[in-house]
């Protein structure tokens, strides 16, 4: 009987794999909080729940936790790839150690790809934050529960060209930031005082198309021969999951530097990399192995105060 001795057994396609998963550059544990989960779902009661400093005169007095309840459920996710033994008998390990890397990126990057379908949903209006099923996260009425007044987590501004998608500037791209700034640092918490924003923490998530001039607004030290004051100011994310923009485009301006971030990565199981090979049914039944991949987590949306979408309009 002859024995096929390629090396790709199991320890070595998971050890493939999760140098694929190390190599990939991955930016939603820097725009979630992470949540440890031991259960199905999550219910969140705490997000809004601020209590403020005041002279002690009298009884203590306790804030609020509001009767809205936030459940987050976590969903198992899985990828496999599929080895004809032939290919092992072949000694054609190198590509299949490839195809292992390439599973291990694809692995890693999913939370950033969810990330980016959440936000497209937050600004299509199909996904809510934690205090209403029926105004969308990125809104410009969010209502804040002491005053009853509103406030906004969004902003626009013109860009000067017909297709923004092509020709946006450095300087539209600066203006729109410093918006963008100003409104998340007039926002509201529940109690009507203002929320903390440090000096530093901002993150500039912009779809491909936007990298270069988002990176020359927030690097460069002169912008079409103007000191540029908010040189620094914040990190450029690039999502390639984010809408190309058209007529109209959008980012978003995320907070990170407090210990609550605009959305919640929800950790219920690790990555755990498995194979069936050539001892099992699959592989006997239809010399093929198998070597996949599953988790179960989930991205949802946390503090909206912490996110502003911009809209450029022509």
């Amino acid at each position: 009987m002859a024995v096929i001795n390629t090396g790709l057994v199991l320890k070595g396609a998971r050890s493939e794999f999760f140098s694929g998963l190390m190599s990939a550059p991955t930016y939603f544990q820097d725009l979630c909080t992470r949540i440890p989960s031991a259960i199905d779902v999550e219910r969140y009661r705490w997000l809004g729940s601020n209590a403020m400093m005041r002279e002690w005169t009298g009884p203590r007095q306790t804030a609020p936790l509001y009767p809205e309840s936030y459940d987050v459920a976590n969903l198992k996710y899985e990828a496999t790839m599929e080895v004809d033994r032939t290919e092992l008998e072949d000694d054609q390990t190198a590509q299949i150690g490839i195809r292992a890397r390439g599973l291990g990126i694809v692995a890693g990057t999913h939370k950033d790809k969810l990330l980016g379908n959440l936000l497209i949903a937050g600004s299509a209006g199909t996904a809510y934050p934690y205090d209403s099923a029926t105004i969308p996260f990125f809104h410009a009425s969010h209502v804040i529960r002491k005053t009853l007044s509103t406030q906004s987590n969004t902003t626009t501004s013109v860009a000067a060209c017909s297709d923004p998608i092509i020709t946006l500037t450095a300087t539209e791209a600066k203006d729109a930031i410093m918006a963008a700034i100003a409104r998340m640092r007039s926002m509201l918490n529940e109690q009507g005082e203002p929320i903390y924003i440090g000096p530093g923490g901002f993150k500039c998530v912009v779809p491909p198309v936007y990298e270069l001039p988002f990176l020359e607004a927030t690097q460069a030290g002169i912008v079409v021969s103007t000191t540029n004051v908010i040189q620094g100011i914040a990190d450029v994310v690039v999502n390639p999951w984010l809408t190309t923009p058209t007529s109209t485009g959008i980012w978003y301006l995320l907070y990170t530097g407090g210990p609550i971030r605009p959305f919640i990565f929800q950790d219920r199981t690790s990555l755990d990399f498995v194979a069936l090979e050539g001892n099992s049914e699959h592989g006997f039944t239809n010399d093929k192995y198998l070597y996949g991949v599953r988790a179960r987590y989930a991205i949802a949306n946390g503090e909206y105060r912490y996110a502003v979408q911009h809209t450029f309009t022509t």
